[in-house]
């Protein structure tokens, strides 16, 4: 196949992707318009590749909204975020990123158990036991990692809690996952009530949520 009809798939297959996610995240495009209307300047940062990227303005006037975007795909620039999906990835990412010196610090990682074949975290229990022997491992790497855990799979916000009480950073959204407990078929609302809650929850354990000035301290 080449490399042009390839990413024609591509860009038709994450056409189709978006439709559904549209549908799913219009509370999001609402948050936009509302933001702007009393004249907040929203900006984009995203990791999308600048292949991908073309014609999405037009396909989704909503992204002309905003006062700015930068994506990683055309600036050729990323924080490298190590992703553990299983025990043995931190292993290989020390052996084969850190140890080779691939990798300056800091390091930074998320964890992302609980999708399919992916660490098990099916009860309390294994998150529990699974989470704290993976954060364990980075940071007998280094003590200095900086660590985020995604709300993935089942584990949902369940996860997230633990971490919050174990100081770990915080993902939460519906990139990951689209359940609001690992015992009940409850499906997250929207992005927003989902970071709301979690918000809430970090509230009452004396933990609040990064200002973005912080954020972008912490990732230069």
């Amino acid at each position: 196949m080449d490399l042009l009809t390839d990413n024609c798939i591509q860009k038709g297959l994450l056409n189709e992707q978006m439709g559904v996610l549209l549908s799913i995240f219009h509370d999001s495009v609402e948050l936009l318009l509302d933001l702007k209307s009393k004249n907040f300047l929203c900006y984009v940062l995203s990791n999308w590749s600048a292949e991908t990227f073309v014609g999405m303005k037009d396909d989704y006037p909503f992204l002309n909204k905003f006062d700015g975007l930068l994506l990683s795909g055309e600036v050729k620039l990323i924080k490298p975020e190590i992703a553990i999906y299983t025990d043995g990835d931190v292993d290989n990412a020390n052996r084969y990123l850190i140890k080779s010196g691939l990798l300056k610090k800091p390091y930074f990682w998320v964890i992302l158990p609980s999708l399919p074949g992916c660490s098990p975290m099916h009860n309390p229990s294994q998150m529990i036991s699974g989470l704290t022997r993976i954060v364990n491992t980075i940071k007998d790497i280094d003590s200095d990692s900086i660590i985020s855990v995604c709300a993935a799979g089942r584990a949902s916000l369940y996860l997230v809690t633990l971490a919050a009480i174990m100081g770990l950073h915080l993902r939460v959204g519906m990139e990951d996952t689209v359940w609001e407990y690992p015992h009940k078929d409850n499906l997250i609302k929207s992005n927003t009530d989902v970071f709301v809650r979690i918000r809430n929850i970090c509230n009452s354990l004396g933990r609040e949520v990064m200002s973005s000035k912080d954020f972008k301290n912490l990732i230069k």
